[in-house]
């Protein structure tokens, strides 16, 4: 990234990192300092991905909990197949990924 800044963008830089990219720009920053660096902006950041993880376990028991069903950790893709897991997901994906209504 700072290959490509340096031939793009020579000077100062509004750097915005969004998720992930969040992780890579404080990386950035970290490593090469913001004396290039006008203004960061994070948006929906995923700083720590061990806390992203047991946020997402918490987001999932709450569907379970919501579905009525008891499925046990669905990190493994062979237990999507479970018709009750498939209805969690369906429940975590509405709930926290696509807020729409198809």
């Amino acid at each position: 990234m700072h290959a490509v800044k340096k031939i793009l963008a020579p000077g100062l830089v509004h750097l915005f990192g969004h998720s992930f990219g969040a992780m890579v720009a404080l990386a950035y920053i970290e490593q090469f300092g913001q004396d290039e660096i006008s203004s960061l902006v994070l948006a929906g950041p995923l700083i720590s991905s061990p806390r992203w993880k047991e946020d997402q376990r918490r987001l999932l028991a709450g569907c379970r909990r919501i579905s009525g069903r008891q499925s046990r950790c669905m990190s493994h893709a062979k237990s999507m197949v479970r018709p009750a897991n498939q209805e969690v997901m369906m429940e975590y994906y509405r709930r926290h990924v696509c807020r729409m209504d198809p």
